[in-house]
């Protein structure tokens, strides 16, 4: 994030503005390490964005009043010495490390993770992928923080232009500039504004939400630089109040379902107060404590402090789950900041003071087109070489490990083996889909809305997991029923098939009509939970459907049931508000409560391959069931998936992602170890169920007795 630092010898230089850098570094380590309570210290990234647009600007500006135009060449010239070297390190050291630690497999992903940062379209690639920034486990990607510098590089490649143009077009250049990306400033806000309230995980990361942080750095360079001075004591107060807001940003005011949003602007504009104020350079203001030398030298640090500190707590979290506590969290980063000196000193700043390679603009980029070049060379190998015999490896979870392994050699079968379990049929009979005992004494009719009282696992066990949903609760019944049994604790199921089981008016019940069956059962199933007492409430469910606004409910097709034109899954924010009402609901039992993602299914209908079900699929293409595998969906384009993982975010529960249990480089194939993954298009086999209940186990971990 520039994060990179400006050379010394420029004339605008200013010591409190590196001591800022040092701030903004300082709350993202705080919040990435979970210190001093600081849990909303990614407002640091908000920091650098507009020190980097002021520096940038200014660099520009100045360059325009001594030369009367602007060097391209040699500007990209000064990103690549400046950027690229330290950032192809942190790349190829990162992806190394996690080749040793989780092998190809387990690196997998984060391979695809870093030619997305190489090429610096991370924040495109994580945003696509629907990576959830603010998840409470472990980071879904060591190079998570990578979307940052994205957005700047963007950023980078239009400033420069921009400024060019407007010094051929305008006289008064500087104003003019000043007049332009402010309009642009109003406008990216106004759309950050507009596009967090539709889907805040991807606002997060777009150029076009960010935009206006960076260009409020462009619009104070082209103020300050016109010589204008505020009153020194005016001055001073502001330094302090910008001070302020920023730490009332990173310690209280801020929500991640918020951000960037409007919020955002509470850490800008005490950054832009800082830098304006600053430039009076008041002996009581805060500008004076930034410019000591401590702050100064973590300033000239910031760039590989941040490169540095996220990939080292990131695998750590990975390997040794749960989150490393507070002592080795201090070791953690004493090791981050170790790495980054070295990289900054060995590295980073002699290659940017380099006088040879400064000498001609030509040799900074052949340096950085070198660096892309390893960068891409080393991410791209985990995959290339990949081989069938490599295993993820989950520190802990051995049975995790083999299913991986499995699974794994599961994608590279041909052929349908001479017998299945169970065996392949067209349609699969009951009995192979969850516990059909339950399935048969368990399930309310379709009409009824009491729960029935029936315990699987331990039953003579005190400790009760209570297993909640619809049908997609049911599938995993087998599982939870093996693990009660190993584990000591009574698994309760309560599912009704067919009904959205949160708190919601207006739910399709399962005769295909609008009434309020579900919405009693699910009254009933808490008021039946409450009196439990689990330890445990665990949660799987598809939405279940809603009437669409001006449908008519008692317009029956032929079927005597609405047709599928009338109705409409919950929105996402429909969504988030009925789990949160839910969790709410739930709080007098103190129980864990967790929800679980929903399994891969086709993307295109709900069909396999020929239009079929998974059991006609593999029937077709006996002598090449690979064309039988799913592509694990992502985030983004599983709308269930996605409305359910913002809404356990929202109600501050975990979301536990199955794809594990059933894919391994993002795919997802129809027959592990000769068992039928698949019951229906939906829903897993019981056999499949059951055989990775000790990877389920692992997934659970501490939700679980």
């Amino acid at each position: 994030m520039s994060i990179s630092n400006t050379d010394r010898s420029t004339s605008g230089y200013r010591a409190d503005i590196q001591g800022l850098r040092a701030v903004a570094v300082l709350l993202v380590i705080l919040d990435h390490y979970d210190l001093l309570r600081c849990r909303y210290g990614y407002v640091g990234v908000d920091v650098f964005f507009v020190i980097s647009g002021f520096v940038i600007a200014g660099v520009l500006f100045r360059e325009v009043d001594r030369t009367g135009s602007v060097s391209l060449l040699s500007f990209y010239a000064r990103r690549a010495r400046r950027i690229l070297p330290a950032s192809t390190l942190t790349l190829i050291v990162t992806v190394a490390a996690s080749l040793y630690l989780f092998g190809q497999i387990g690196t997998f992903d984060l391979a695809h993770d870093a030619v997305a940062s190489a090429l610096f379209t991370a924040n495109f690639h994580f945003a696509n992928q629907g990576v959830n920034y603010f998840a409470d486990t472990a980071p879904a990607s060591a190079l998570l923080h990578f979307w940052s510098l994205a957005v700047e590089e963007q950023f980078y490649f239009v400033i420069p232009s921009l400024v060019l143009a407007i010094t051929f077009l305008f006289r008064r250049k500087q104003r003019a500039v000043v007049v332009v990306v402010s309009a642009l400033v109003v406008l990216s806000y106004v759309w950050s504004i507009i596009a967090t309230h539709q889907n805040y995980q991807t606002a997060y990361y777009s150029i076009a939400t960010r935009a206006w942080e960076l260009g409020v750095g462009v619009v104070l360079a082209g103020v300050i630089s016109h010589g204008s001075r505020i009153n020194k004591w005016v001055a001073a107060s502001g330094t302090w109040v910008g001070c302020g807001l920023i730490v009332a940003s990173a310690w209280w005011v801020n929500s991640p379902l918020d951000y960037p949003g409007s919020i955002a602007g509470i850490p800008v504009l005490g950054v832009a107060l800082i830098i304006l104020c600053g430039a009076s350079d008041s002996k009581y203001g805060f500008n004076r404590l930034l410019s000591q030398r401590p702050a100064v030298v973590v300033g000239d640090l910031s760039y590989s402090l941040y490169l540095w500190h996220f990939p080292v707590i990131a695998l750590a979290m990975k390997y040794w789950p749960p989150q490393p506590d507070l002592t080795s969290r201090l070791v953690l980063l004493f090791v981050a900041v170790l790495i980054a000196y070295a990289s900054f000193r060995f590295l980073e700043d002699p290659i940017r003071r380099s006088t040879l390679i400064k000498r001609a603009p030509w040799r900074s980029l052949a340096v950085g087109a070198i660096a892309m070049t390893l960068a891409l060379v080393v991410s791209v190998l985990p995959t290339a070489t990949l081989e069938a015999h490599s295993a993820v490896r989950v520190n802990g979870n051995p049975a995790l490990n083999k299913l991986q392994a499995q699974i794994l050699a599961a994608t590279k079968v041909k052929y349908f083996p001479s017998a299945s379990d169970p065996p392949l049929e067209l349609s699969l009979g009951t009995d192979s889909f969850s516990i059909p005992s339950m399935v048969t004494n368990c399930t309310p009719s379709l009409t009824q809305v009491t729960v029935p009282r029936c315990s699987y696992g331990d039953t003579a066990s005190s400790k009760v997991v209570v297993l909640y949903g619809n049908s997609q609760a049911q599938m995993w019944a087998p599982a939870l029923d093996r693990l009660g049994v190993r584990d000591h604790f009574r698994v309760v199921p309560i599912a009704k098939p067919a009904c959205g089981v949160f708190i919601q008016v207006g739910y399709v019940d399962p005769t295909g009509h609008v009434s309020t069956v579900c919405e009693r059962f699910v009254a009933q199933s808490i008021k039946r939970m409450i009196a439990l007492h689990p330890v445990s409430i665990v949660v799987a469910a598809t939405l279940g459907n809603l009437l669409k606004v001006g449908a008519d409910p008692n317009q029956l097709g032929p079927t005597n049931r609405l047709p599928s034109s009338s109705l409409a899954p919950p929105t996402t924010q429909q969504t988030i508000d009925a789990v949160t009402k839910f969790v709410a609901a739930l709080a007098p039992t103190h129980a864990h409560i967790v929800l679980l993602g929903n399994i891969p299914v086709p993307l295109t209908g709900g069909k396999y391959p020929g239009g079929t079900t998974p059991q006609g699929c593999l029937l077709e293409n006996l002598h090449d069931i690979q064309r039988c595998s799913l592509a694990a969906p992502s985030v983004a384009t599983s709308s269930n998936r996605y409305k359910l993982r913002q809404s356990a975010l929202a109600a501050h529960v975990p979301f536990i992602d199955v794809n594990p249990l059933l894919c391994a480089n993002k795919i997802c194939p129809a027959l592990v170890n000769r068992l039928l993954v698949h019951y229906d298009t939906l829903h897993l086999s019981r056999q499949y169920a059951e055989y990775v209940s000790l990877g389920l186990r692992g997934l659970l971990g501490k939700n679980l007795p």
